[in-house]
């Protein structure tokens, strides 16, 4: 964990400062630049998200999220190799 946090404090991501309650801990914070790459990696997970739910068709659908997931898996295995793996065969390792 020390090795992170050192090396996102080194990138500028975070800094430390003593907390005032304890003398011997440090506290960790967000930089400006941390807050920025924050909500740059949440707007990225939200589009991810939306293009997930796209292909699963969920809110178009009045069926569960189980079936959602099952036509998933179905359209996948027809695209691919029957494991959900698009152009790879078993023997590519």
């Amino acid at each position: 964990m020390g090795e992170l946090i050192r090396t996102l404090e080194a990138r500028g991501y975070v800094e430390r400062t003593a907390d005032p309650d304890d003398g011997r801990a440090r506290l960790v914070r967000l930089t400006a630049k941390g807050r920025q790459m924050v909500r740059t990696a949440l707007a990225h997970i939200a589009a991810i998200e939306r293009d997930w739910l796209g292909h699963l068709n969920i809110v178009d659908s009045a069926g569960s999220l189980r079936d959602a997931l099952e036509r998933a898996v179905t359209r996948a295995s027809s695209t691919g190799d029957g494991e959900g793996h698009a152009g790879r065969s078993r023997d590519d390792g």
